[in-house]
C-alpha cells in the first residue's frame, strides 16, 4: 500500500513539475511586437521604452505584459518607472529682523547661522486675497547684498470658486549666510504679515518622460472659464506634468486639472495649480501644473479668467514618466512582447530584486510596430452575459406580459357587454 501510494505522489510530482515547464498559452494575447538586438554577454539586460500602445481599452495598465522567447518559452521581466523623486532639505533658519513699514513695505531678514546653499523660500502669513511682488537679497557677511530674486510673486485667491494660493519663491540657487526680503505694498492697502520664513534647497524630480502635444484651441471659454479637454486615446494612461506655451503674457490665473476615462466620473490631478509669468521670463514664471502621477485617458484643463481676457495658447505638452521593460536574452530574438489579454493578471518573476543586487550592462533593444496575433482566440462569454440574449430575453417577457395584458383587456371589455 505505501509503495502504490509512493508511486501516486512521484507521478503528481511529475506532473505538476512537467506542468510548470509546459510553454504559456499565446492564444489568450490579442497583439504583440517583436523586439530584436544583440547579445554580447549573458549578465547584460535588455531594456525597452514602453510607449503609449500599450495602456488599452480594459485598464489593466501593464499587467497583461507577456514575454516569448523565439521557441515559445515565457521570459521573465521587469518594468521600470524612469524617475528620481524631488527632495527637500530645510535649513535652519532665525528670523532677525521683521518690520512693516507703514505704507511702505515688509522687510524681513534671515540667518542661516553659517553659508549656506539654498534656492526656495516659503512664507508663512495670515493675509488672504493677496498679490504681491516680492524680493530677495542675499549676503555673506550683513554688509555686502546682492539681489537674487528681482521680480518674485506671491498671490492668494482663497475665496474664489477655485482657490489657490502661492506663497512660496523659487531662485536660482545661491551660496549665502543672509536673506533679505521686501514685500512692496503693490497697490494694496493692508501690510504683508509675516509670521516665519522657511529656507530650503529643493531638488525637483528628474528622470525621462514620454510627451504628447496638444493643439491649444480651448473647447470652450465662457463665464470667466476656458476650458480645454484632451483625448489620449488610451484608457489608464499615467499624466505627470501638464506644460502650456503661452503667447500671452504677464499673467495670474487659476488652473485646475482633471482626469477621466468615461468623461464622466472625474478625478483632481491638481486642485489649487496656478499659471504666471512676469513677462521676464525668470525662474517665477509658471507654465506648467504638475503632481502626483495620477491616470486617465481625457484631461480636463480649467483656467480661471475672472473678467480678464482668456489667455492666448500655442500648444500643450502632457508628459507622463517613461516606463522601460528589461530583460536577459539569451538570444538576439526576435522576442515578441504579447499584451492585451484583459484577464491576464501581474506576473510575479524574481528578477527586479535579482538585478537591484547585481551589477550589470543595459543595452536597448528596438521595438516593432504592433502585429495582431493569428493564434489568438477571444475569450469565451456565456449565452446569459450576452447583450443579444439578454435582449432578447427582455423582449419575450414584454411580450408575454403584453399578450397577458391584452387578453385581459378583451375579457373585461366582453364582461362589460354582456351586463
Amino acid at each position: 500500500m505505501k509503495k502504490f501510494l509512493g508511486s501516486i505522489l512521484l507521478v503528481l510530482i511529475f506532473g505538476v513539475c512537467l506542468g510548470d515547464t509546459e510553454k504559456p498559452d499565446w492564444k489568450s494575447w490579442p497583439q504583440y511586437r517583436e523586439l530584436n538586438g544583440t547579445v554580447s554577454n549573458p549578465d547584460n539586460f535588455a531594456s525597452v521604452v514602453l510607449d503609449d500602445g500599450f495602456w488599452f481599452n480594459g485598464n489593466i495598465g501593464l499587467n497583461s505584459l507577456r514575454l516569448s522567447s523565439g521557441n515559445g518559452d515565457e521570459v521573465p521581466y521587469f518594468t521600470r518607472v524612469e524617475r528620481k523623486g524631488d527632495s527637500t532639505q530645510e535649513l535652519t533658519a532665525s528670523l532677525l529682523d521683521n518690520k512693516v513699514l507703514i505704507g511702505d513695505k515688509t522687510v524681513a531678514l534671515v540667518d542661516l547661522g553659517k553659508t549656506r546653499f539654498s534656492n526656495r523660500l516659503t512664507l508663512d502669513s495670515p493675509n488672504e486675497d493677496f498679490n504681491r511682488k516680492v524680493v530677495i537679497e542675499g549676503s555673506l557677511d550683513r554688509k555686502t547684498w546682492s539681489t537674487i530674486l528681482s521680480d518674485g510673486f506671491i498671490f492668494d485667491v482663497s475665496n474664489t470658486r477655485n482657490p489657490a494660493r502661492k506663497a512660496y519663491l523659487s531662485y536660482p540657487g545661491k551660496n549665502a549666510r543672509y536673506l533679505r526680503v521686501s514685500i512692496p505694498l503693490s497697490g494694496q492697502k493692508e501690510a504683508f504679515i509675516i509670521n516665519k520664513i522657511t529656507v530650503t534647497a529643493y531638488s525637483p524630480e528628474t528622470g525621462y518622460v514620454e510627451e504628447r502635444d496638444f493643439p491649444g484651441q480651448p473647447q470652450t471659454s465662457a463665464n470667466g472659464e476656458t476650458v480645454w479637454i484632451l483625448d489620449r486615446d488610451h484608457i489608464g494612461l499615467p499624466l505627470h506634468e501638464i506644460a502650456f506655451d503661452f503667447e500671452s503674457r504677464n499673467f495670474c490665473r487659476p488652473v485646475k486639472v482633471e482626469l477621466s476615462e468615461d468623461q464622466k466620473t472625474w478625478s483632481f490631478f491638481s486642485t489649487c495649480g496656478f499659471f504666471y509669468d512676469a513677462q521676464t521670463g525668470n525662474t517665477e514664471n509658471q507654465w506648467k501644473v504638475s503632481g502626483a502621477e495620477g491616470s486617465g485617458r481625457y484631461v480636463r484643463i480649467t483656467v480661471t479668467d475672472g473678467n480678464d481676457h482668456p489667455l492666448v495658447v500655442k500648444k500643450i505638452t502632457v508628459r507622463r514618466w517613461r516606463r522601460t521593460l528589461l530583460f536577459q536574452p539569451n538570444a538576439p530574438g526576435p522576442y515578441k512582447l504579447y499584451y492585451g489579454n484583459t484577464q491576464a493578471k501581474a506576473p510575479v518573476y524574481d528578477i527586479a530584486s535579482w538585478a537591484a543586487k547585481t551589477k550589470h550592462v543595459e543595452v536597448p533593444w528596438t521595438m516593432g510596430e504592433q502585429k495582431n496575433n493569428p493564434d489568438y482566440i477571444p475569450p469565451f462569454v456565456p449565452w446569459t452575459a450576452r447583450p443579444v440574449f439578454i435582449w432578447s430575453v427582455l423582449a419575450l417577457i414584454i411580450g408575454i406580459l403584453g399578450w397577458t395584458l391584452w387578453g385581459s383587456f378583451k375579457k373585461l371589455t366582453a364582461s362589460t357587454r354582456q351586463k
